[in-house]
């Protein structure tokens, strides 16, 4: 599947090899909202669209919505996927410890 958003991605060359980027600035180029305007947390969630723009689950349309946020689309769902080192902190390791540990100590409690 194409995307008007395909030039947002862009190679970084580093020492420990090539890695892929996805740049908001693009966005702004393309005159699709301004990104910079944007929280954290909404660019977190754009850049992450922006690298699954294409697929089944992100349109084109999910990305200019979010990209116009708060005006565009206010009650749309964002597929937000997060990466599998995005939990890489003690804090979520001991969270998904505790989570595990929920369903063994009910599960003693109902014996």
């Amino acid at each position: 599947m194409t995307t008007e958003f395909a030039g947002a991605k862009a190679r970084l060359e580093t020492a420990a090899g090539p890695i892929d980027t996805y740049r908001l600035g693009r966005l702004a180029e393309q005159g699709v909202g301004d990104p910079a305007r944007l929280p954290r947390t909404v660019k977190i969630m754009l850049e992450n669209l922006l690298r699954r723009v294409g697929t089944r689950d992100v349109s084109d349309d999910d990305v200019r919505d979010l990209a116009g946020w708060p005006e565009r689309a206010p009650g749309a769902a964002v597929a937000f996927m997060p990466s599998a080192n995005a939990c890489l902190t003690s804090d979520c390791r001991s969270s998904r410890r505790r989570d595990r540990a929920v369903p063994q100590a009910r599960e003693r409690s109902s014996r």
